[in-house]
């Protein structure tokens, strides 16, 4: 017998959540802020975020009120949290692009080191059975060219707020070495997305945890 559950979609952006309601017709979408989620306790079975937690500014107190949410035994899951630090480019020429993204999330408020604090964070605000890991890499020929180009539209964008930032020459330059590589086989781009998940202790209440 199949099941289905209900989704409920939450975001602090009124024009994000407008763009999901486009692609999610009929999931009820509510505005609110990840610290103080909008909702009564235990009344989710599974909360998750994805590409969140770098934005926050207390990742524990959003990884807490999401154990609020959850019921006693749910589960409460990050899918994807980055890791700038460990970014690997290869031709080495192109580390420097790494590093200039790394700074510039840093000046935007971002945390590109959150992806290695991760399960840390998931024990801190006091859930059980914490596991976590690293998305693996795989390369097979070079990415379509519209990811390519919106790949390299953040980057640039990012770019453009770094102290110092690159001119654009150079980074005209270091975009056409980036698709050279590509177009010959030897580009490699990793940056280490790990994942994290973690069950809401049957006694107890996680939100305090959050808010220590």
């Amino acid at each position: 017998m199949q099941t289905h559950g209900e989704i409920y979609g939450v975001d602090i952006s009124s024009n994000h959540l407008e763009m999901a309601a486009k692609n999610l017709p009929g999931i009820p979408l509510v505005l609110g802020d990840g610290h103080d989620l909008p909702f009564p306790g235990e009344i989710f079975d599974i909360t998750l975020c994805h590409f969140l937690l770098l934005w926050v500014s207390n990742p524990v107190q959003v990884v807490g009120e999401m154990a609020r949410v959850t019921k006693p035994g749910g589960v409460v899951m990050a899918l994807a949290e980055p890791d700038y630090g460990g970014r690997i480019d290869f031709p080495s020429e192109l580390e420097k692009l790494g590093k200039w993204q790394q700074a510039a999330l840093f000046q935007q408020g971002a945390d590109p080191l959150v992806g290695r604090k991760l399960r840390a964070t998931f024990q801190r605000a006091g859930l059980s059975e914490v596991e976590s890991g690293v998305l693996g890499g795989q390369w097979a020929g070079k990415p379509h060219p519209d990811d390519w180009e919106m790949e390299w539209k953040v980057l640039e964008n990012d770019i453009q707020t770094a102290p110092n930032k690159l001119s654009d020459v150079e980074i005209k330059r270091l975009k056409n070495l980036d698709k050279l590589a590509w177009e010959q086989g030897d580009r490699i781009l990793f940056v280490p997305t790990f994942y994290a998940w973690g069950r809401v202790p049957n006694e107890g209440n996680t939100a305090e945890a959050s808010k220590s």
